[in-house]
């Protein structure tokens, strides 16, 4: 708490960081970019869509950051959909997902409808053993 108090309690060192934090936000961003003629569409497109589809890749359509798919698990069809929105901003994390997703394919080409990421095992008892066919 005293560090951040430090920090608040000097202008410079908030200015420099605000900037920092403006640079990261720019860069993640800036890799996409819609024009519609329409400002607030444009907007829509640039900055909140990015920011859902980071969000969404992020929390893997789980109920916090922390808990990151390990109550119900993670969709295999709904994380494969999520890289789509997201891979543009930060491709080296967006192929270690996907890598991580493949691992859990099961040798026939199927997959489970939902896994465990901590064992990469499908969730069994939510589904009965059932698997999604993935055709390629």
């Amino acid at each position: 708490a005293h560090d951040l108090l430090d920090i608040v309690n000097d202008p410079g060192r908030v200015e420099k960081l605000l900037e920092e934090l403006r640079d990261h936000w720019d860069g993640l961003l800036g890799r996409f970019s819609a024009s519609t003629g329409d400002p607030r569409v444009d907007r829509m497109a640039n900055i909140w869509n990015q920011y859902q589809c980071m969000v969404t890749f992020n929390l893997s359509r789980s109920a916090s950051y922390f808990e990151s798919g390990t109550g119900r698990g993670m969709g295999f069809r709904d994380s494969n959909q999520d890289l789509l929105g997201f891979v543009h901003m930060v491709p080296d994390r967006a192929r270690t997902r996907l890598l991580d997703i493949a691992s859990t394919q099961l040798p026939d080409g199927s997959a489970w409808h939902q896994y465990q990421p901590l064992t990469k095992r499908g969730n069994a008892d939510s589904r009965r053993g059932l698997t999604t066919m993935i055709r390629c």
